[in-house]
């Protein structure tokens, strides 16, 4: 049973995270984040309907988790909780809307056909059949009861209706397909001509007084940024390691958990051999080349070698069968059985399975020797008895910081030393100011102007920091021989953009004139480059040359000229000599038929968000 809960846990997880999440960033964004109060109140209300603050906390913790779950390698102490929060109630008053429309339009789903979902999913099935215990630990591994579930389940598939019949009634008509197709297909004959910002550049002539001029319009621009250092007192887990005895018995109990968790591991490394079943090949005869092989393997010969030779597993036989690190219910559960039972090292008699007949290996896991793992060992145990001494310090920490004038009591409290950074400033600097906790605690009122001690800032799960602001420079105005050489450079790019898009602009008058192209080439000493049959895909040119290209109108008689920026800071001049579009005709049954979903797919996401939107604006929301 336990394995069975672990082997469904991430898939059911994954789906009640997403299920649940999806509202907050599909209907409102990223950055619909704001503050709110955090009392036992309602945090808000939708048409008169309250949003409990028990709602909110539950949707926060699921959306914390996911976080977590997406990005393994993020310290859960640098989450911030309260942009979770805000999202969470975002969501809730998404979802709080659109269920008031399911109500008013009388959308109903008993609670009958919830518990048939339920019994139904294979995520909470064993063997085929649902299993209480199974389903009951799954929900309370991540905080739910099977009460809230059902209602979360009832609520998403109550919203999902409606999503699905507005965007299934969407359909796009042909003459509109046809027009997406020409478009999109469609192909431009271009030439174009670069003009380079570094021959302007080479031109621009300084005055020393424009430099001068400018600098005294603009000193607000040059000024030092507000800067501050920090004293401060970092407290570790690592400190306490040596406080920590650890003993020859301790150390040989943590070996037995390691080759206990190694034999009991729900991962295996593995290497097979298959025997494929097909139209050519039925199972019996698999069967005799597996035995066959399988003798071969019983006189001593590697596992390796006979599966070179005898496996009919192209992907694997080359590299002697081995498959890699699985996990239980990857491969199925006649493979399981074979594989799992076996001893590292060892393999199994041909074995049928969904995939043909197999031999499977379990290929042999290197346990260290107690020697070998002591100092792991050591380590280990020192880290785990450390942090009930880490802890306690902690909170030691947190009580002196708040009531001392200074850090000295706490430093000597704790037996470190008071450290001191760099000057940074508001963006932070380096060592302790890569914090962005660090730089937000320094640079708030109350240690910035009050001149307390910070809290205690974790800057990670096993480091912990208190500050306070050491020194604390204002802006100032940087004098003219600091900051001229930027001035200047300033300057000279400005006048070179400036003059090379008057130039720019005045060929292209000329060119839309009637000029000649080839003389303007002349004059600059440069040539016109041919670009045939451009598509808005093209990579034979710079993208902002081809959104240029495709901006420009058809030509009706002669050519039509244009401007393309680039990211160097040239200007192109484009001549766009002739547009053709793509023959709708041309598409195959396929590619018609895929271009009209995506149509129809598009248009019914449009008019999901236009409902919800509509909903959202004619709602009356209040958040406390």
């Amino acid at each position: 049973m336990l394995q069975n809960i672990r082997d469904n846990s991430k898939g059911i997880i994954s789906k009640i995270l997403v299920s649940l999440i999806a509202f907050t960033f599909v209907i409102w964004g990223a950055e619909a984040l704001f503050d709110f109060s955090s009392d036992a109140s309602a945090p808000a209300e939708v048409n008169g309907e309250e949003i409990s603050i028990q709602e909110l906390l539950q949707t926060s913790e699921l959306q914390r988790r996911q976080i977590l779950a997406s990005n393994p390698d993020i310290d859960p102490v640098t989450l911030d909780q309260q942009a979770i929060q805000a999202a969470a109630l975002q969501q809730l008053i998404a979802q709080k809307i659109l269920l008031q429309y399911t109500q008013n339009n009388d959308l109903e789903l008993s609670d009958a056909s919830v518990d048939q979902m339920i019994l139904q999913s294979k995520d909470f099935q064993v063997d085929g059949t649902f299993d209480r215990e199974l389903f009951e630990s799954l929900l309370r591994n991540f905080g739910l009861t099977p009460s809230t579930y059902r209602q979360q389940l009832k609520r998403g598939n109550l919203i999902g209706q409606v999503q699905q019949a507005v965007s299934g009634s969407a359909f796009t008509i042909e003459s509109n397909a046809n027009l997406v197709a020409q478009l999109d297909g469609q192909t431009r004959n271009i030439a174009v001509l670069t003009l380079p910002l570094a021959i302007e550049l080479l031109k621009v002539t300084m005055e020393e007084q424009e430099i001068s001029d400018f600098y005294q319009a603009n000193k607000q621009q040059f000024k030092t940024p507000e800067q501050v250092r920090v004293s401060y007192v970092t407290l570790n887990k690592s400190d306490f390691y040596d406080q920590v005895t650890v003993s020859e018995t301790d150390l040989k109990a943590a070996y037995q958990d390691s080759i206990d968790q190694m034999l009991n591991r729900s991962e295996v490394e593995a290497s097979h051999m298959l025997f494929v079943v097909n139209e050519s090949q039925d199972s019996a005869q698999a069967m005799a080349l597996a035995e066959t092989a399988y003798q071969l393997l019983q006189q001593g010969q590697s596992f390796a070698d006979v599966a070179k030779l005898h496996s009919q597993d192209d992907s694997t036989a080359a590299d002697g069968g081995y498959i890699g690190l699985l996990a239980k219910g990857e491969f199925g559960e006649a493979f399981d059985s074979a594989l799992f039972d076996l001893q590292s090292g060892t393999y199994s008699a041909p074995i049928e399975t969904g995939f043909g007949v197999q031999i499977v290996y379990a290929d042999a896991a290197l346990q260290p020797s107690f020697e070998e793992q002591k100092p792991s060992l050591i380590l280990a145990l020192k880290q785990a008895g450390a942090e009930s001494l880490f802890v306690a310090a902690s909170e030691i920490m947190a009580d002196i910081a708040f009531s001392s004038p200074d850090l000295l009591e706490v430093a000597d409290a704790l037996a470190v030393d008071v450290e001191q950074s760099g000057l940074f400033d508001r963006r932070g600097g380096s060592g302790v100011a890569e914090h962005d906790r660090v730089v937000s605690a320094a640079f708030s009122d109350e240690v910035l102007l009050d001149g307390n001690n910070s809290n205690v800032i974790e800057l990670s799960s096993d480091q912990l920091v208190v500050l306070r602001v050491a020194e604390h420079n204002q802006p100032a105005e940087q004098p003219l021989e600091d900051v001229i050489v930027d001035i200047t450079q300033q300057l000279v790019n400005q006048k070179a953009a400036a003059a090379l898009d008057a130039k720019a602009n005045d060929y292209l008058q000329q060119l839309q004139q009637g000029a000649d192209v080839q003389n303007i080439a002349t004059q600059e000493s440069l040539n016109w480059q041919q670009f045939d049959q451009v598509t808005r895909g093209s990579t034979l040119v710079n993208s902002l040359l081809v959104q240029s290209a495709f901006r420009l109108p058809r030509p009706e008689v002669g050519h039509q000229f244009g401007l393309a920026p680039s990211y160097n800071g040239d200007i192109s001049l484009i001549q766009l000599q002739s547009v053709a579009d793509a023959d709708p005709a041309a598409q195959t049954v396929e590619q018609r038929a895929a271009l009209i979903a995506a149509l129809a797919r598009l248009q019914g996401q449009a008019d999901v968000a236009l409902l919800e939107q509509s909903l959202t604006d004619q709602a009356v929301i209040e958040t406390f």
